[in-house]
């Protein structure tokens, strides 16, 4: 439906967790372990970071050079900057190994390996150029599109979050395309891994502890201004469509007059169709619902809410005289429309429906008469 596909076919061999950021693979005049170049240099060193002889001790302002581990105690913190202007922050009781880094600065490209070996880091791509960058784990292979992106590796569990940007992520199990603000689990219950609109629990501990041991060195980790979205507490209510259920937390209660047309729509007085879809990965929107009552298109009306138009938010589109609505379901992130329509809700069940609507292995019309269900408040569950 959404223009796009990827092949869900399942990857040889043992699973690994890498990063990988397109690009080129020859360099002419590359910066690599040959040169015997630093290939970075860590801005700032919080308490004890080592070296894999654990008695060598990085400082601030020491270089990065190839095949380098990094190793960090706790309440401890690195930031660092590689040569083609990336940065990455390592959190507490954390380690990393710089397998492989080639940097052509004359073409801006780059290829290269970083191993999280356990604990927390938030890579942040360059602004610009060609990578293929692979930053590695033990449960899933992601390729980044100009992004940052946070990871925890804690036993045999792996949380992502897509802090900006779209990642690619082959599980081994199957692949997945994951849009800014959404967040994945992989672990060994859960192989194929599991799609979030909230942080899960194992990846905020580990941020807010790599935030703690920043600000107690009187630093910050890269990206520090960047906040994961949060659910919404109002009401909870389950659209029930002909192939699955979708779950929405909603940011009113049901009884506000914002969402009356889902109210409206619980008495069963006006349950939903879809009335368009999107064509194109471009597109502003992926499903438009509508009560069976209206029916005209909904004009676009004035800006309301400055509200992030995240994947599974619930907007809503409301006609100049307020008399009739439609509802956006988002199965993208969606910037370009971003304070353009109000955000009432976003999904916390039904991903997995709503990606293959996203994909194309299901279509839009196949959702058929849709049903809203209330199932109490949010602020219960979250």
């Amino acid at each position: 439906m959404m223009g796009h596909y990827i092949r869900l076919d399942r990857l040889n061999g043992n699973l690994q967790f890498c990063i990988v950021l397109i690009g080129f693979m020859f360099f002419d005049n590359p910066i690599n372990a040959q040169d015997n170049a630093p290939i970075g240099v860590m801005e700032t060193i919080v308490k004890d970071v080592l070296k894999e002889d654990l008695r060598t001790t990085f400082e601030n302002q020491s270089s990065i050079e190839f095949k380098e581990k990094v190793i960090t105690r706790a309440e401890s913190l690195a930031n660092a900057k590689f040569a083609d202007d990336s940065l990455l922050s390592i959190g507490p009781d954390s380690s990393i190994t710089i397998d492989k880094f080639v940097y052509d600065p004359d073409k801006s490209i780059t290829d290269g390996a970083i191993n999280l070996g356990k604990g927390f880091m938030r890579y942040a791509s360059a602004k610009k150029g060609n990578n293929k960058l692979r930053l590695g784990s033990n449960a899933v292979t992601l390729t980044l599109r100009g992004t940052a992106v946070d990871i925890v590796n804690d036993r045999d569990i792996t949380g992502i979050g897509v802090l900006d940007g779209t990642i690619e992520a082959d599980t081994g199990d199957r692949r997945l395309i994951l849009p800014e603000g959404t967040f994945l689990m992989v672990g060994s219950s859960n192989p194929e891994g599991e799609i979030l609109t909230e942080a899960p629990d194992v990846l905020i501990s580990a941020r807010d502890e790599a935030n703690s041991a920043a600000r107690a060195g009187g630093t910050a980790l890269i990206l520090s201004d960047y906040e994961y979205p949060e659910l919404p507490e109002g009401s909870k209510i389950i659209f029930d469509t002909e192939i699955g259920d979708i779950t929405f937390c909603l940011a009113e209660t049901i009884d506000q007059p914002i969402v009356s047309p889902i109210k409206n729509n619980m008495t069963g007085r006006s349950p939903f169709r879809v009335v368009s879809a999107a064509k194109q990965p471009e597109s502003n929107f992926a499903v438009v619902l509508a009560p069976f009552n209206n029916k005209r298109p909904v004009d676009v009306a004035s800006a309301k809410m400055g509200a992030p138009f995240y994947y599974g938010s619930l907007g809503l589109l409301s006609a100049p005289d307020g008399k009739r609505s439609q509802f956006i379901i988002s199965l993208n992130r969606y910037k370009s429309i971003d304070s353009q329509y109000p955000i009432i809700g976003r999904a916390v069940n039904g991903l997995e429906l709503l990606y293959e609507l996203k994909m194309g292995s299901k279509i839009a019309s196949d959702l058929g008469t849709i049903v809203v269900k209330s199932d109490g408040s949010c602020k219960d569950t979250n």
